[in-house]
């Protein structure tokens, strides 16, 4: 979404900022940002620009991935930060281009197995799953028809954000203002609603479930062209509770653009995807998610935020939020910022080493038996074979080595941290081989990779 600025400045207002509510259980401080570079290379071997960043999404270690509006582009970034969530580094690593140019606003990242990202389009509207190795659509998910109903949808007011759970079992969207059956867009006097719509996996692949209605906030200041105020990014916790971004545009003395995350309480929230409230909200009776500000500030960042993501459990245990910048509008420029997250997130301990062992060797067409120790509890994993002797994960994504990478085997961590597994028959006949095995075990907002462990095929 590229709000763009009248050429001359209209007048004077004071902020119209909404009080913190009692009751949040979470924090969020702000750490810093950096101007990220402006160009990469895709796949193909193909320069770009780095324009329009939309969404992003965490991947592992240093590895986030983003989206580029109105193109055909994810882009991976190498985002480091320090103890604290502050900003060490900021660089670009590729372009995937992917099989369809459309105007994708959200991302969110799968896992290091399946290696793919569901991205939210904005004019569909629509939630589409795309191979991060090939750029290959997987799949379409089935939206609620209040989204999908001809000329329910505000043009450039649809689907502008997405978040999936880190179980990949729910995932959260929302249109950025009210559909035409809700309600009116944001004012300078009033805010607009939208719906917060769950989709649930619960066996048969993710299902639109309930829905929610949010009011934002309204202008901060004065309307100029392009002026807005609505919900530009979700975040869902490990433990199942939501942030909301929120992204205001208009003339303040202070700063055209202001940002606001706020946490949101669904427990005594109507389900709006029920009855006649599924077709509209004019005119009914419902009860909006309460929402508690946990961060708000004109001045630190003033530009375009139009994403948010989890970023990695911090020294402290307090989680990391990684939010980029759309740079379509004059006053913004690509730039990444960084938030640190305090109180109950559920995305458990921090842990730097994993620890895998098992046999040096095995014969040709046998199995053999490896465990894992020092890994969070509870939690899953995958061990890999392939024959890149630094090993298949990349700081838990996989990476192109050259060769093939086999997802030898899966399973779950006890409640100690440690884990057996035996594999199956390895699927090679000739001996004289040698493979490389390595663990990827995740836990709520954690990715971790193994030691690497030589294996000699006899």
């Amino acid at each position: 979404m590229r709000p763009f600025l009248q050429p001359y400045l209209i007048g004077l207002c004071l902020s119209l900022l909404p009080s913190t509510l009692a009751g949040q259980t979470l924090q969020v401080g702000y750490r810093g940002k950096l101007s990220l570079p402006g160009s990469g290379v895709d796949q193909y071997g193909t320069s770009f620009t780095v324009a329009g960043l939309s969404g992003l999404s965490w991947l592992a270690g240093p590895r986030f991935v983003a989206v580029m509006d109105n193109s055909d582009l994810v882009v991976e970034l190498d985002i480091r930060l320090d103890q604290d969530g502050s900003l060490l580094s900021v660089d670009v690593v590729r372009g995937v281009r992917l099989s369809e140019w459309r105007d994708f606003e959200g991302i969110a990242f799968t896992d290091p197995v399946r290696n793919s990202v569901y991205l939210s389009e904005e004019g569909g509207p629509s939630v589409v799953e795309y191979s991060l190795d090939t750029g290959d659509r997987l799949q379409e998910l089935v939206l609620p028809s209040v989204f999908t109903d001809p000329g329910n949808v505000v043009p450039n007011y649809g689907l502008e954000s997405l978040t999936l759970r880190q179980d990949g079992l729910e995932m959260f969207t929302a249109n950025e203002e009210a559909l035409v059956v809700d309600g009116t867009l944001s004012t300078p006097s009033q805010g607009t609603v939208v719906r917060l719509a769950a989709l649930v996996d619960t066996g048969g692949g993710l299902m639109a479930e309930r829905q929610y209605a949010y009011l934002t906030d309204p202008m901060h200041g004065l309307s100029v062209s392009g002026a807005r105020s609505g919900v530009s990014d979700l975040v869902l916790l490990p433990n199942g509770k939501l942030l909301v971004l929120e992204r205001s545009f208009s003339f303040h003395l202070f700063g055209m653009f202001r940002n606001a995350i706020y946490e949101i309480d669904s427990s005594s929230a109507t389900d709006v995807s029920q009855g006649q409230l599924a077709q509209g909200l004019l005119g009914q009776n419902y009860v909006a998610a309460s929402k508690f500000l946990l961060w708000g500030n004109t001045f630190s960042i003033g530009q375009n935020l139009e994403g948010l993501c989890l970023g990695p459990v911090l020294a402290s245990g307090s989680l990391s939020l990684v939010g980029v910048v759309d740079d379509g509008d004059p006053l913004s420029s690509n730039t990444v910022a960084s938030f640190e997250l305090f109180g109950d997130h559920g995305a458990g301990p921090r842990i730097d080493t994993v620890l895998m062992s098992g046999p040096a060797s095995v014969v040709a067409g046998s199995s053999g038996t490896w465990t894992l120790e020092n890994a969070p509890p509870d939690a899953d994993f995958w061990i890999v074979s392939s024959f890149n002797q630094a090993g298949t994960f990349y700081l838990g994504q996989p990476f192109d080595v050259g060769q093939p990478i086999t997802i030898q085997g899966q399973g779950q961590t006890d409640a100690t941290g440690q884990a057996t597994w035996t594999s199956a028959p390895i699927p090679i006949t000739a001996g004289g081989l040698r493979v490389y095995l390595e663990a990827g075990v995740r836990y709520g907002g954690l990715f971790l990779d193994s030691n690497v462990l030589p294996l000699d095929i006899l």
